[in-house]
């Protein structure tokens, strides 16, 4: 196998902050990142060599010869650019097909993760095997992830530096890629290198991933193929500092979890409950998404604005309860949306979301409950169409949410019994839950993140009550409140 550990052209941020002379000898958890590569391709019994390919290979060598101990790995000189350097080290090397290439940079590459591509990717007929990752299936896992994403009709992917070379045509494949390779727009010269069609459909999202991949292997005369690996941490390269953290994160929360495995039984394992608008979102959701809907699916509903601002006005002087203003204004901005196209929008503004509205603090304490085994709950006034979607994407347990109407396959104004707010709040999560003092004087701890003093009924029955970014009234209850926990995130 090749493993790419050059170092780019101009100035490189990580080697600067680190002031190594090859990004693959930043430090990464304790120990040069090219390491974490290095000792999981040594795991792999098919792998027979492991060529380290940089500009001046000694170097890496001699830096790592007191921690490296592997009798596969031989260090060579690479040849230009990384698609020149690939056709040529195939051949001065003479190496013998299928050869796997990746990067020095891919520190949370592991040993499954190479058996898992190896092997489908040997398993089709293709010349060249490209490793990729769902994009719903990395936010969903790492919600906080900034990656450049490829759109297609039926998928959202990004590349995670994996390739298996299987047939002597995929050269013309490499050498195609070569022209593209140092351009910022890369993608987009690509596209429309295949064509006018094939670019208008790629820009219009009208194109599927495995018909892009068949134009690209006809024109070339070598078949490519796209291998969607399950794991999404393997598109986490350490490209930028910011990644070098976040990839510290997660090997520190993998460590932490063998850790509590063995000491928390499912027993006494916590109950933890957030809610969503403007406690782990920095806003409120359902507004902006009736908005959002609109401008994208039907802008003439806009023309209703006047309306729904008369609503608002009847609502402050509670001329209409919460239910009937939802209702309302679901009706004249989203009308009666099909369920197929309300959740691909759902997901869409989730991502919207997640540049900008998401706490990142909230985000983090997410994932390190899930890391301690709690059981994850969302408890929220929105309508079970975005709950559920923002649940998924973000590893909740369980949904306590608004349900909405559902006929036909699509989603109709109105609400399918109360709104989930208030003291109805409280009914439906004791009927999703069970009854929460029960739970509570069993022993087991509740943990209830909220912002909004409509949630005191629930906060006064759990064992830590957290107010995130309280409002007045919610302030002042846990000032009274002994156990009350204040956070500003």
């Amino acid at each position: 196998m090749l493993l790419l550990a050059g170092r780019r052209t101009g100035f490189d941020p990580i080697c600067s902050n680190f002031n190594v002379r090859y990004k693959a000898l930043a430090p990464v958890a304790g120990e040069p990142m090219v390491m974490h590569v290095l000792r999981n391709f040594e795991n792999c019994d098919y792998v027979s060599e492991i060529i380290v390919l940089a500009q001046e290979p000694q170097i890496l060598q001699t830096e790592l010869a007191d921690i490296l101990d592997c009798s596969k790995v031989r260090f060579c000189e690479s040849d230009g650019s990384i698609a020149k350097t690939i056709l040529t080290s195939i051949d001065k090397y003479q190496l013998n097909l299928p050869v796997m290439v990746t990067t020095a940079d891919n520190s949370l590459l592991r040993s499954e993760h190479i058996n898992d591509f190896f092997f489908k990717a040997l398993n089709t007929s293709s010349d060249l095997a490209v490793g990729m990752v769902d994009k719903n299936n990395l936010v969903t896992q790492h919600p906080e992830s900034r990656r450049t994403w490829i759109q297609f009709q039926d998928i959202a992917v990004t590349g995670c530096n994996l390739f298996l070379v299987k047939g002597a045509n995929a050269n013309k494949v490499i050498e195609f890629w070569n022209e593209f390779e140092t351009s910022p727009k890369k993608l987009l010269k690509l596209a429309w290198s295949l064509g006018p069609v094939f670019f208008l459909r790629y820009l219009s999202k009208q194109i599927t991933l495995a018909e892009s991949f068949d134009v690209i292997s006809k024109l070339l005369g070598a078949k490519v193929n796209p291998i969607i690996l399950e794991n999404p941490d393997i598109a986490i390269d350490a490209d930028k500092l910011t990644d070098i953290r976040q990839i510290e994160s997660i090997l520190r929360q993998e460590r932490l979890a063998k850790e509590n495995k063995e000491n928390i039984k499912e027993t006494i394992a916590p109950v933890v409950i957030f809610d969503l608008d403007r406690t782990i979102t920095t806003i409120g959701t359902y507004t902006p998404f009736l908005v959002y809907y609109a401008l994208t699916h039907n802008p003439f509903r806009l023309m209703y604005t006047p309306i729904i601002i008369l609503l608002f006005i009847a609502y402050i002087f509670k001329l209409l309860n919460r239910k009937q203003l939802k209702t309302n204004m679901f009706n004249f901005l989203l009308g009666q949306p099909k369920k197929q196209e309300m959740d691909i929008a759902c997901n869409d503004y989730f991502d919207h979301l997640l540049n900008k509205r998401i706490n990142l603090e909230a985000l983090f304490v997410i994932q390190n409950w899930r890391m301690k085994g709690a059981k994850l709950v969302l408890a929220t006034a929105s309508y079970d169409w975005m709950a559920n979607i923002f649940a998924r994407r973000l590893n909740f347990d369980q949904v306590v949410a608004t349900k909405s109407i559902e006929k036909n396959g699509c989603i109709l104004p109105g609400i399918d019994g109360e709104n989930c707010y208030g003291a109805e709040k409280f009914k439906m999560v004791t009927k999703a839950l069970g009854s929460l003092t029960y739970i509570r004087d069993s022993g087991k701890e509740i943990w209830f993140y909220t912002d909004h003093h409509s949630d005191i009924p629930l906060l006064e029955v759990c064992t830590h009550p957290v107010a995130v970014n309280p409002t007045r009234n919610l302030e002042a209850w846990v000032k009274k409140s002994s156990s009350a926990i204040k956070l500003l995130w």
